[in-house]
């Protein structure tokens, strides 16, 4: 199959720079397809920067300054990227149902909210157990940062008091994970039998 000529929808996704067409299944399940065959046989072909194709972030942040500066850095450097953002845990989990992050950052710190539960349920969910999850903090407290990775996250991210230093670590984040980083295989992802998890709840 030729990728130039493919018809991108939304059914078809990107996951780690590779092209995939999501297929309904009788259990109501997407079920992932290659879009060529060497896809098929290892794992991924076409190129994320393909027409059509935006990455995906998903921010969980209730600070407005904190966000705001994701907000600019995404639209003076990373035009390309969509951006979601929630202010508690609640709206999280009703955004995540739908979503399809390349990248989920979570601010360790939120008044009242149980972070680490949405990161464990994110981990033991079909569709996201696979996606990066940055954690965030302003603190520098050792037990929040063996805590986050007991449960899952990819990394934890220190944030800097300056704004202007923040704006760097963005960069520097959005750089690595949307960029330089190359995700786990897709078809890890579909494979894996998972149950339990409470986004629904």
């Amino acid at each position: 199959m030729n990728e130039h000529s493919l018809h991108l929808d939304s059914q078809t996704r990107e996951i780690g720079g590779f092209l995939y067409h999501t297929q309904p299944t009788a259990d109501g399940l997407g079920l992932l397809q290659p879009l060529n065959e060497f896809a098929r046989l290892y794992g991924g072909c076409t190129s994320a920067s393909s027409p059509g194709l935006r990455k995906q972030l998903f921010l969980l942040d209730d600070s407005d300054d904190d966000a705001g500066i994701f907000e600019r850095v995404l639209t003076g450097s990373f035009r390309e990227i969509a951006f979601t953002r929630a202010k508690s845990v609640y709206q999280a989990r009703e955004l995540l149902l739908n979503a399809d992050p390349d990248l989920i950052t979570l601010d360790f710190h939120i008044p009242g909210e149980c972070i680490l539960g949405l990161l464990r349920d994110i981990r033991s969910h079909h569709r996201l157990m696979n996606v990066p999850v940055v954690m965030m903090s302003g603190t520098e407290n050792e037990d929040d940062v063996s805590a986050a990775y007991l449960h899952g996250a990819n990394s934890f991210l220190k944030k800097p008091f300056s704004c202007d230093e923040y704006a760097d670590s963005v960069r520097l984040l959005l750089t690595y994970w949307l960029e330089k980083n190359w995700n786990s295989p897709p078809n890890r992802l579909v494979s894996a039998k998972c149950s339990g998890s409470k986004l629904t709840g």
